[in-house]
């Protein structure tokens, strides 16, 4: 899909918009605004600096990106084109998940139907939690999350 974007449909894109009130005001022309994700994947970049503004070793040769799969337009078009717009690396690899879904629906914060950490921490040991993550989580599909798998994983595979 990525790719198909790119060779059919991608132009030149800006990286301001006129009349925006969220975004950083452009400095040459205050009735544009930078795009805040135009900022925010710059300062991604800088992770792996050193002091000197020197790529760290490990990030020479080994650039992954592991993003969600809705905010993939940004990461795998976007942000490749950012980085060779000024002679950095881009990614060798962009990996992209699924959702984690509660009851069939992405996790919002707005539809407030987050698993709450410390909640399932204090009814759960750790490592029951862990367990049913890395047993029932298919990384590059949607998950839905579900206390009655947790249970289950947890009274079959942990208490027999």
């Amino acid at each position: 899909e990525v790719k198909s974007f790119v060779e059919q449909w991608l132009e030149d894109f800006s990286i301001s918009r006129e009349g925006a009130n969220f975004g950083i005001p452009f400095p040459f022309d205050p009735k544009h605004v930078v795009y805040v994700w135009y900022d925010a994947l710059f300062n991604y970049y800088t992770v792996t600096l050193d002091n000197n503004l020197q790529p760290l070793g490990y990030f020479q040769d080994n650039i992954y990106h592991i993003i969600w799969k809705d905010i993939a337009k940004f990461h795998a078009i976007y942000w490749p084109a950012m980085l060779e717009a000024v002679n950095l690396p881009k990614p060798k690899k962009i990996f992209t998940t699924g959702f984690f879904t509660v009851d069939g629906q992405k996790m919002s914060k707005s539809l407030w139907n987050v698993i709450e950490p410390l909640e399932l921490l204090e009814k759960y040991w750790r490592d029951a939690i862990v367990l049913y993550l890395f047993y029932d989580i298919k990384i590059w599909k949607d998950w839905d999350f579900s206390y009655e798998r947790l249970n289950s994983t947890y009274n079959n595979i942990l208490m027999w």
